[in-house]
């Protein structure tokens, strides 16, 4: 299905480096764009579709080209494919077959139309929105048409807030969602990656990992290729006859990047839970073609992230790590629903309901004074974190030596300890987590104010006693006591969990120049699309939880390679709109002569204003 030339190394690794939770950031990392490079005489490779990242999006885009008979190869710069895909719980969709076969009624897709719209500000493309919608569902209806059978699970999650949006889970990997063990929630996505992935070679594809893009091919006005580099540090160019498909990620860990494109994150996160390899040269190689920059500002986050990459909080002569995987026990202790957590002065902030939001938790401590807040315990919360109501959940569960480990477990081992307490062990070798025998120093060692932290904690311990639901809705059981010394506090903020900022994109995925023209050639999908969350939206968390990279993935790789387009976005319209329309048109067909009256007397009342 490929042609290649014998020389070409087919087996090509490049070194990413260990990837590891104590990976430190770098804050000399590129910000310049990649201008493409010309053509050279030779081509190692020859495709239809080349598409670089071999991710969720990347995979799907390649599951789509070689569903309409395209030839496909697919640039992988680390180890293996998966992405951050594998690591995702699930993936919320709308009218898939595995969700009608359950009748579910929380698949609501004009509910989520109405409230995306009113929650981006109107700032997201109106055809891409109803595109991502209308379309979703494709690529799970095609795996169950495949070997992946029925393994889809649909089930409505009712305590995620996302406006009721059925989720795809790989059936089996929560039998009991609600008590799950901590190992359980590592990578649940992982059987559907390596199904995909198999599918794609199965079916022609090539693959070629541990291989780096390093800048795009242009020939005339159009995108032909990608230059790359192999293991052994030898160019490799691979040319693609039809498009080259972006799908590498984003730049979560790259902080000059985020400072350059948002500040706003910049200022606000504390580091970020997708894998180190998220540093941003595809999206640079997007720009220096000439595209359009859109989602500037645009990301989600969750609650729980520690700062150690600031030095003046840890104490440290080096900076700790940005990176921090989400199942890391750091994470799940600082997001503890019985400690005490306070601002800067040592006042309680969030009510009950937003702090165990995971959507608002997030948004409420980047908003704080310095962007963080600080949470309260004391040497018991090995014990009282696992009675708190209601019990730690999905993401907030610690994995335990005790619990079992599941197939793939092994291979993510490197991105934290099994037993939780390890990585609070680690936390505080790195100074992120601080303990005192008493409150005052504990104080201290936070940067909060003795006096006013100790007679916080001594509320705290009366409203703990009381036995009562406290004026924040806290519930008796989430109050934990903190009596026992050593006494410990975590300065605590957003994590990145995705920045939706990158080339901008149509509804077909086409990347966008400054006139808003597609560049010929070149598409982008997953978390490298910029826009797809609209302008400067945080915690658009409904659409990224969409499935976007599965989604626009298969949409781009589809509309790369179909004859001929059969689809356009249609019910672009808010339904409020319509109803409100629709009364107008009423009231105009059944009182015609109070309707003129009125509009008259509104249109005289403008003018004679005008005139005076």
């Amino acid at each position: 299905m490929l042609n290649k030339n014998e020389d070409a190394n087919e087996s090509s690794k490049v070194s990413q480096g260990k990837t590891t939770e104590g990976a430190a950031v770098d804050e000399s990392e590129d910000t310049e764009e990649i201008a493409p490079v010309s053509a050279p005489d030779k081509w190692d490779y020859e495709t239809d579709i080349l598409i670089v990242g071999g991710g969720g999006a990347g995979l799907c885009a390649s599951a789509a080209a070689l569903r309409n008979g395209a030839r496909v190869l697919v640039l992988e710069k680390q180890a293996e494919t998966g992405g951050h895909s594998q690591h995702a719980g699930g993936a919320a969709t709308f009218n898939t077959a595995a969700a009608k076969r359950k009748r579910l009624s929380a698949d609501r897709a004009k509910a989520f139309k109405h409230s995306y719209v009113v929650q981006s500000n109107a700032t997201i493309d109106p055809c891409l929105l109803a595109t991502l919608i209308d379309r979703a569902h494709e690529v799970y209806d095609w795996s169950e048409s495949q070997s992946w059978g029925r393994r889809w699970e649909a089930l409505n999650i009712g305590f995620v807030p996302a406006q009721g949006v059925v989720r795809m889970l790989v059936k089996g990997t929560f039998e009991n969602i609600l008590f799950s063990s901590g190992t359980e929630l590592v990578a649940p996505m992982y059987p559907w990656m390596q199904w995909l992935k198999n599918y794609v070679t199965e079916n022609g594809g090539k693959i070629l990992v541990n291989t780096k893009a390093l800048a795009l091919v242009k020939t005339d006005d159009r995108i032909v290729g990608v230059k790359g580099m192999t293991a052994d540090d030898k160019t490799v160019f691979a040319k693609a006859n039809k498009a080259v498909i972006l799908a590498g990620s984003g730049f979560t860990n790259n902080r000059e990047m985020i400072k350059k494109y948002c500040p706003d994150i910049y200022d606000k996160a504390v580091g970020t839970f997708l894998p180190p390899s998220d540093t941003g040269e595809v999206v640079r190689m997007a720009l220096g073609a000439g595209a359009d920059l859109a989602g500037k500002n645009s990301w989600v986050a969750f609650a729980g992230g520690i700062p150690f990459f600031d030095k003046k909080y840890t104490g440290k002569p080096n900076p700790g790590p940005w990176f921090q995987y989400l199942r890391q026990g750091w994470l799940q202790l600082a997001r503890g629903a019985g400690w005490l957590e306070v601002n800067a002065g040592c006042e309680e902030y969030i009510p009950i309901t937003a702090r165990l939001d995971w959507e608002m938790h997030p948004k409420a401590s980047a908003s704080l004074t310095g962007s963080a807040a600080y949470v309260i315990f004391d040497a018991d919360y090995p014990t009282t974190i696992w009675e708190t109501l209601p019990p730690p959940m999905l993401d907030d569960r610690p994995m335990t030596a005790q619990d079992p480990e599941y197939p793939w477990f092994d291979k993510f081992k490197e991105f934290m300890p099994k037993d939780w307490l390890d990585s609070i062990k680690q936390a505080i070798e790195y100074g992120g987590i601080k303990s005192s025998d008493t409150i005052e120093g504990l104080a201290k060692e936070l940067g909060l104010d003795p006096a006013k932290l100790a007679n916080r904690v001594k509320a705290w311990n009366a409203k703990a006693a009381a036995g009562k639901v406290d004026e924040f809705g806290r519930l008796p059981q989430n109050m934990k006591p903190i009596v026992k010394a050593p006494f410990y506090g975590i300065k605590t903020g957003a994590i990145i969990g995705g920045i939706y900022c990158g080339p901008r994109v149509n509804y077909k995925f086409e990347v966008l120049d400054k006139n808003l023209n597609p560049i010929p050639g070149l598409y982008a999908a997953g978390s490298t699309a910029g826009g797809t969350s609209g302008e400067g939206v945080f915690q658009a968390a409904s659409l990224s939880s969409l499935g976007l990279a599965f989604s626009s993935g298969w949409i781009a790789g589809d509309n790369a390679t179909a004859t001929k387009s059969t689809y356009e976005p249609t019910g672009m319209f808010l339904e409020s709109d319509i109803r409100m329309q629709e009364l107008f048109n009423k009231f105009n067909r059944y009182f015609p002569r109070m309707s003129a009256l009125l509009m008259k007397r509104g249109f005289s009342k403008k003018k004679r204003k005008k005139k005076t």
